[in-house]
């Protein structure tokens, strides 16, 4: 007979918290990190009334998160993105604890490449805060094309 364990393969795999690197050289070769805070700028947000935000946003071309996603056809990675959501949350005046802050829904509609024209639109929700993305170089129906939704839920 041939047990169950030799016919399938384990359904649990190590845990990243068990991943220990060669060395602190080979963290070294991966390059530097990237800061969010040090490349995401939001200048000139609109209040509105329902106590939410947005603003007109124009992709920056030199962001460096294009330089490793695809250097020919540059796209802004999800992380990017999300990193992205939470600065715009800080510009707003939303003081982000990262242990307080989770991630509840996150839609990506559409690519986001360099010089693309946004419009980023924040708005509370309970103790959440909805984040929708338009582009505005590209109209859908009678709309500008929806890109992304992301919601956190704050602590």
């Amino acid at each position: 007979t041939i047990s169950a364990q030799e016919n399938h393969p384990p359904l649990l795999t190590p845990s990243i918290l068990d991943f220990q690197p060669e060395s602190a050289e080979r963290h070294d070769s991966l390059g530097p990190m990237i800061d969010p805070r040090k490349i995401f700028s939001f200048a000139a947000l609109e209040r509105l009334e329902s106590g939410g935000f947005r603003v007109r946003w124009k992709v920056p071309e030199d962001l460096p998160y294009f330089s490793g996603h695809f250097p020919e056809s540059p796209v802004m990675p999800a992380v990017a993105i999300i990193d992205a959501c939470q600065e715009f949350l800080r510009a707003g005046g939303l003081s982000l604890n990262p242990e307080k802050i989770i991630l509840k829904k996150a839609k990506f509609l559409a690519l986001v490449g360099p010089g693309m024209n946004l419009e980023l639109m924040a708005e509370p929700l309970n103790n959440q805060w909805l984040i929708r993305w338009t582009n505005q170089d590209a109209w859908q129906g009678a709309k500008f094309q929806s890109v992304c939704e992301i919601s956190f839920l704050l602590c």
